[in-house]
């Protein structure tokens, strides 16, 4: 969804022999706990990725933000706070 294009998928993408795969949606943020309980499981397990790509200070976050909107990063940002006696 994030290029606005509808996704394809092969016919047998789901049906196919080999590991079991699925599709998980993420969208009702009313209530996250369970849903990010289940991803801390994934990841624990080695089931999920979460490859870090950029990592830089927070006030750098537009230029993270705009690698990741014109698809020059595929991955996760990780933005650095200051600490809280800093005067950033």
């Amino acid at each position: 969804m994030a290029s606005g294009e509808p996704a394809t998928l092969p016919v047998n993408a789901f049906f196919a022999p080999g590991a079991v795969r699925t599709i998980s949606s993420f969208g009702d943020m009313s209530n996250p706990g369970t849903d990010l309980a289940y991803l801390v499981h994934l990841l624990a397990r080695g089931r999920l990725s979460a490859e870090i790509r950029w990592q830089g200070p927070w006030t750098e976050v537009a230029a993270a933000a705009q690698a990741l909107f014109d698809r020059r990063l595929s991955g996760k940002i990780v933005l650095d706070l200051p600490p809280p006696d800093s005067p950033d």
